[in-house]
């Protein structure tokens, strides 16, 4: 056919079509036939030229248009690639470089999107900020142990005294992380109260538990029933009432982050009578600094109400912040370690009630048992005839010893409770809290005073709800707090 030529074989007339095919398409093609013709050995080329001509659409395009100019163009192209490779692949590399645009960078993350992932909704009572312990899933609570102890810590002590060092430690380890997820075994009830009082239910339940058992029959059949029947109804009114005193909010005025986060700013203002989170100052910082700067009203000022710089609020006057529970109790009056509570406007009457009733139990049920050990004995005689028989009690003098001990125990436990007693009795009278009297503070230098006299004040409703659903926000470390706890707030 009139457009094969015998010094242009079908693989040259690939390689004239080539360059054809550049000057079309641009250099990015130009620099792919070069790359290939580099690749391609020498001996290969020898033997396309031996080939008969091949007829092709492509090969006629390139000989219709070439001219001597494309051949010497083609001819110095192979050369060149055969003599430099690096240069062609630089030359590639240029070129698609130079025609493609960069990835654009991935856009950033929503706002929204990010808040949602790092939100959860919990109760209140999960995140509390201050060192109270809830029990029953909230619907109770009481104050600062004063100790960390935990089952989970306890084993560990236990771990590194006996087999600390050696290759249990990891299975040990494991196992205590599986006990720290459940909070009933790691947290049981008697690690959430103080030793002291642990001690208190000890003078109350042992002296009873030893008149109900041994002297109560005898005294129900022999004296009287109204004796035992006295002693157990002072025993369950004090029982009560500790209880109410241990478990029971004392009035606390919650922190600021938790009005905030329970959207309680306007409740708390209609039961105070005045706004807890006090007024925004009129020289603010710069927005970016996260710092808000509140004042107290003149008008509080005089009247004896405060800023508390741990819970960022105003409190009334004659509340304060106990640093045992790390929180500001209405009417304060002391933090007592034997309820594990504080003592304030909300449980101050539950707290004189187990004081009253636990005199008056010390009253009946101490003498009573120690007069029945002492007639098993025979030191109670009458007209030679000991009171009880021997064959009533039981002979065993060691086991008569220890009771008698505990008993006198719990009779100077007594003692020191009617003490505390007749104090508090002195106090109400006075119209004065424990903490105010021991500051030397009398009734007309207190301000706020009125009709709120301790015992005969109005107790309130409670300003918080510790089962309330809140937003919880995760910080870097993984740790869940309020939302919006970590903004900074001055008094001015």
């Amino acid at each position: 056919p009139s457009l094969s030529s015998p010094r242009s074989p079908p693989a040259m007339a690939g390689e004239e079509d080539s360059p054809a095919s550049v000057r079309g398409q641009g250099t990015q093609a130009e620099g792919s036939l070069l790359d290939v013709e580099a690749q391609r050995p020498a001996a290969g080329i020898a033997a396309a030229a031996s080939l008969p001509a091949r007829e092709t659409p492509m090969a006629g395009k390139a000989v219709a248009g070439g001219s001597s100019g494309g051949d010497d163009d083609l001819g110095s192209g192979v050369v060149h690639g055969h003599n430099s490779p690096g240069r062609a692949d630089d030359a590639e590399q240029r070129a698609i470089a130079s025609e493609v645009d960069p990835a654009p960078p991935p856009p950033p993350p929503e706002p929204h999107a990010e808040a949602a992932i790092r939100t959860r909704k919990v109760r209140l009572y999960r995140l509390w900020p201050s060192d109270n312990r809830f029990c029953c899933r909230g619907f109770v609570m009481t104050g600062a142990p004063g100790h960390d102890c935990s089952t989970s810590g306890c084993l560990r002590e236990a771990r590194d005294s006996v087999v600390g060092g050696t290759r249990f430690d990891m299975v040990c380890e494991s196992f205590f992380k599986c006990v720290e997820g459940v909070g009933v075994v790691d947290h049981p009830i008697f690690t959430k109260t103080s030793i002291a009082n642990l001690f208190a239910w000890f003078c109350i339940l042992l002296p009873c538990g030893l008149y109900f058992g041994f002297a109560m029959p005898y005294y129900w059949a022999t004296v009287h029933p109204i004796v035992p029947l006295v002693a157990l109804f002072f025993f369950v009114l004090t029982v009560g009432c500790l209880l109410a005193a241990c478990l029971s909010d004392p009035g606390i005025i919650p922190r600021r982050e938790v009005i905030l986060a329970t959207g309680a700013e306007k409740r708390l203002e209609e039961e105070l009578g005045y706004n807890p989170l006090g007024e925004p100052a009129a020289a603010q910082l710069a927005p970016d600094t996260n710092v808000v700067r509140m004042s107290v009203p003149a008008e509080l000022r005089g009247r004896g109400y405060r800023w508390c710089v741990t819970c960022k609020i105003v409190r009334p006057p004659r509340a304060s912040h106990c640093p045992d529970c790390d929180n500001c109790v209405m009417r304060f009056d002391h933090h007592c370690p034997f309820v594990n509570n504080c003592v304030g406007q909300r449980n101050y009457l539950f707290f004189f009630g187990f004081t009253s009733s636990v005199c008056c139990l010390s009253l009946i049920v101490i003498p009573t048992l120690l007069w029945y050990l002492l007639a098993g004995l025979g030191f109670q005689q009458q007209r030679g005839k000991t009171a009880v028989g021997f064959d009533e009690v039981d002979q065993s003098g060691l086991l008569k010893g220890v009771l008698i001990t505990l008993a006198v125990a719990g009779g100077c436990a007594g003692l020191l409770v009617c003490g505390l007693w007749i104090y508090h009795i002195f106090l109400i009278c006075s119209g004065l809290t424990t903490k105010e009297h021991w500051r030397g503070r009398k009734v007309q230098s207190l301000p706020g005073m009125g009709d709120e006299l301790t015992i005969f004040g109005r107790r309130g409703r409670r300003l918080f709800n510790p089962r309330a659903i809140v937003e919880a926000v995760t910080t870097e470390g993984g740790d869940l707090v309020l939302k919006g706890s970590g903004q900074t707030v001055m008094e001015v």
